[in-house]
């Protein structure tokens, strides 16, 4: 198999090419941090009320859970919140939507 390096200029090319718009990426790199500051007005809701909602249906309180993830993303097309945390030996994963606050999914797992 032969493997060829494509430079920046020939990627943006090929995007281009195949009618990708670098408008549908997202507005800047520190949408990626674990604490950005997105100038995107379909972020409604902060990292802190994003992690009440996740806490709020879990039943608990910050004080009784350790966060191991709470990071802004960009999936399927909008922003939003993954939130991890552990209750003893219980791991809890929630994605929140950025724009609505709502739950958009939600796992609970024993962790081993």
């Amino acid at each position: 198999m032969i493997m060829k390096k494509i430079t920046g200029t020939a990627l943006a090319a090929l995007v281009l090419s195949a009618g990708v718009s670098f408008a549908d990426l997202p507005a800047t790199a520190a949408a990626y941090s674990e604490h950005p500051a997105v100038e995107d007005a379909s972020v409604q809701i902060d990292m802190q009320t994003a992690k009440e909602i996740a806490l709020n249906h879990a039943g608990y309180t910050e004080n009784q859970v350790i966060f191991k993830k709470t990071k802004l993303d960009w999936e399927h097309g909008q922003y939003i919140y993954e939130i991890e945390f552990l209750v003893g030996n219980v791991e809890y994963e929630y994605d929140i939507s950025a724009s609505s606050g709502a739950i958009l999914s939600f796992e609970q797992d024993y962790d081993d």
